[in-house]
């Protein structure tokens, strides 16, 4: 299991790129190994302010997990303020899902504080 900060200076990451604030790489079961680039705000949360970060930690993601490894994958994005229904339902749109492997999945939205387990469950 790997919580890697790709905010950290020793990141090997363009530190002008835009990135996710960490890329959580592990599970409980080698079955169920997840990849999951995670967003961090103690603001509202925004899909103009998650996404881009989001599909970045994603491809970093696919840079680093080499192809044959099975993974599953689920973005995550923590808020400390509030959720306006406008934005919950921009992120609901299709639009709005991160891209990892040729697959698009919808960014799973959790409060600040919340474990990470609860947003990795199916």
């Amino acid at each position: 299991m790997a919580l890697i900060n790709l905010e950290h200076e020793a990141a090997s990451v363009d530190p002008d790129a835009p990135r996710s604030d960490f890329l959580f790489v592990g599970g409980r079961t080698p079955d169920a190994e997840w990849v999951s680039p995670i967003e961090l705000t103690a603001g509202s949360a925004r899909v103009s302010k998650f996404l881009p970060q989001l599909r970045a930690g994603a491809e970093i993601a696919s840079k680093l997990i080499p192809r044959h490894i099975q993974v599953r994958f689920r973005p995550v994005a923590a808020y400390g303020g509030e959720l306006r229904r406008s934005e919950r339902d921009n992120f609901l749109k299709k639009a709005n899902y991160v891209t990892f492997r040729n697959n698009t999945t919808q960014v799973k939205l959790i409060r600040c504080g919340s474990p990470l387990s609860k947003a990795l469950s199916d």
